[in-house]
């Protein structure tokens, strides 16, 4: 079974950055997508309603007197929590695309840091082997 120092991580910045990259990249696409596809279907409502355009629109509406028997667990008093609740949805997925984002960025700038790091300590190793 192979180990993390097995495999000298420590020395291998670019495949520590491309294993971050690769599990971070899938998951950043996928809340890419379904961001900008709640997007689309909700900007087009009068063609295609979501459970978000359909449940916002009747979240205040009262019930008509023939449905006044229905109990209030099937009632429009329901629609405002469900409108609530996708737009929770849509936006958490917002934060978890910006939360990846970041973390994305924050692989690139380590990786950066650990190359130039890695640059500097071989130049310095270079310059005492030099003889005056």
């Amino acid at each position: 079974m192979l180990t993390i120092w097995q495999l000298a991580l420590r020395q291998k910045y670019t495949l520590r950055a491309l294993i971050s990259l690769g599990t971070i990249l899938p998951c950043f696409l996928l809340t890419l997508i379904t961001v900008v596809w709640a997007h689309i279907l909700n900007r087009n409502t009068p063609d295609r309603d979501t459970i978000q355009t359909w449940t916002c629109r009747y979240k205040s509406d009262q019930p008509l007197a023939q449905d006044m028997n229905v109990p209030n667990r099937l009632s429009n008093g329901n629609f405002k929590s469900l409108c609530q609740e996708s737009k929770f949805a849509l936006y958490g997925t917002l934060v978890v695309f910006l939360l990846l984002g970041i973390s994305m960025v924050v692989t690139m700038v380590t990786w950066l840091a650990d190359k130039w790091a890695a640059r500097q300590q071989r130049k310095e190793v270079e310059m005492e082997s030099v003889p005056s």
